[in-house]
């Protein structure tokens, strides 16, 4: 978590960098929010959220048909990340 509107995904590959991301699901203590940016840069996804949120929120970020892909372009598979 960088502050109450973002956090970093770090992937165990450099994700190529990609200035809007596509087929991302973010939800926050249970509830679907729609991020206002998801980007890659340096290997990590960034996403800032319109609402704020707690440190001790749970966030799990599912991909589904997204259009990230590692340094070799093999495209992230469908699954999902939590903190």
């Amino acid at each position: 978590v960088k502050d109450s509107k973002t956090f970093i995904v770090d992937f165990t590959e450099s994700i190529a960098d990609q200035a809007t991301v596509t087929g991302l699901t973010v939800k926050i203590a249970g509830s679907t929010v729609k991020p206002t940016t998801a980007t890659v840069t340096g290997g990590k996804l960034t996403v800032t959220t319109k609402d704020d949120f707690a440190t001790t929120d749970s966030i799990v970020v599912e991909f589904k048909s997204t259009n990230l892909v590692d340094a070799n372009n093999n495209k992230v598979k469908d699954g999902s990340v939590s903190n």
